[in-house]
């Protein structure tokens, strides 16, 4: 067949979110980064409420939540000054998390 039916172009096709395959996989990137982001600013605030409960720290929770969220606020922690008795150090951690979040969403 030698008409115009014969002749197809290679237009990138488009996924079911309106993406092009050749972008796709950034675009999952994206996706998973902001679903990272998220998890770690849930995971800080659970860990920030629970520090004014008396718990056990070899709870099961405590250590969770102690092993996601340490690789963050151990070096905000030598950055970030205390105040008395307080650490901000997690209250830090959700701003940074909140402005990268605000950067992958303008990035999509």
């Amino acid at each position: 067949m030698s008409g115009p039916q014969s002749r197809t172009r290679s237009w990138p096709r488009m996924s079911a979110r309106g993406r092009s395959e050749g972008n796709e996989i950034s675009h999952y990137f994206l996706d998973f980064a902001k679903i990272l982001v998220m998890v770690l600013w849930v995971a800080i605030f659970a860990r920030a409420l629970i520090s004014w409960f008396p718990m056990a720290p070899g709870s099961p929770i405590v250590r969770i939540l102690n092993e996601i969220t340490e690789p963050v606020l151990a070096p905000l922690r030598r950055v970030v000054p205390r105040l008395g008795m307080v650490d901000i150090t997690p209250m830090v951690a959700m701003l940074v998390l909140f402005v990268i979040r605000m950067a992958l969403d303008s990035a999509a």
